[in-house]
């Protein structure tokens, strides 16, 4: 198949973050079985070597301007939650939207390019139009429920602005339910999201693709090495992380 991977995040080298390996990996796997085609954005720290590095990655390479950085400030704030409010869309989500994408993705779709679209994360579910489910397949790699884990740390009482995600938890549950029903197919990375998203969007078609460890990297040992600490290292604030620390 022709598959069209969409990334927000510069998925190379899949060493800066969670969300970057896990696109990687994925982009791997499609690319021994399919002709994949990646759209992503550069951000200012991305090196002409990292790009290049990249392309020999997927068959074709399509590389756009990361946008600018949100205004700061208190007001810039207010008003992005405002915006949030009106329009039911994520500030998040709203940052990495570019007219210039939607185009180029409404044109290959126009033009039968694609037999399947994947779309690595919730930021860029904004490119896909509800109706194209008659014409393409459409994936979303939901990598984390930016609904669940705000929920979860209300419930765990770790979240730094209360009042902030308990007005704006009702409004991030309708936005995902809507995303999710764009897609053909949802693929999640536990059987516990799993269960959290078909609470939201009832008769849902989900598949598990779980996290993993490159065992060709990091082989297997007969024995524990003796002297060693292990350095566990993760945002303390997602109940996962916290689970795997309490384990550890």
């Amino acid at each position: 198949m022709n598959v069209l991977m969409i990334s927000a995040k510069f998925p190379y080298p899949a060493t800066r973050g969670g969300t970057e390996i896990r696109t990687f990996y994925c982009l791997e796997a499609l690319k021994a079985e399919h002709h994949v085609t990646l759209l992503t954005f550069r951000e200012d720290y991305v090196t002409d070597a990292e790009v290049e590095a990249l392309q020999a990655h997927v068959d074709e390479l399509v590389v756009f301007d990361a946008p600018q950085n949100a205004a700061p400030g208190l007001a810039a704030k207010l008003n992005r939650l405002a915006g949030f409010v009106t329009t039911g869309t994520p500030p998040n989500i709203h940052y990495y939207y570019s007219d210039a994408v939607q185009a180029w993705v409404d044109e290959a779709i126009a033009q039968n390019r694609f037999d399947a679209i994947t779309c690595e994360h919730s930021v860029n579910a904004l490119y896909i139009r509800p109706e194209w489910k008659e014409k393409v397949r459409t994936v979303i790699n939901v990598h984390s429920s930016d609904y669940c884990t705000k929920r979860s740390n209300l419930d765990l009482g770790i979240t730094d602005n209360v009042w902030r995600d308990r007005l704006t938890l009702p409004l991030l549950r309708r936005y995902e339910s809507d995303t999710y029903r764009k897609f053909t197919t949802v693929a999640v990375t536990t059987a516990d999201d799993e269960t959290q998203i078909q609470e939201m969007v009832a008769g849902l078609h989900s598949v598990i693709i779980p996290n993993g460890v490159d065992l060709e990297e990091f082989s297997f040992r007969t024995t524990e090495p003796a002297g060693r600490q292990l350095i566990f290292t993760g945002t303390f604030d997602y109940s996962v992380n916290i689970d795997t620390a309490l384990y550890l």
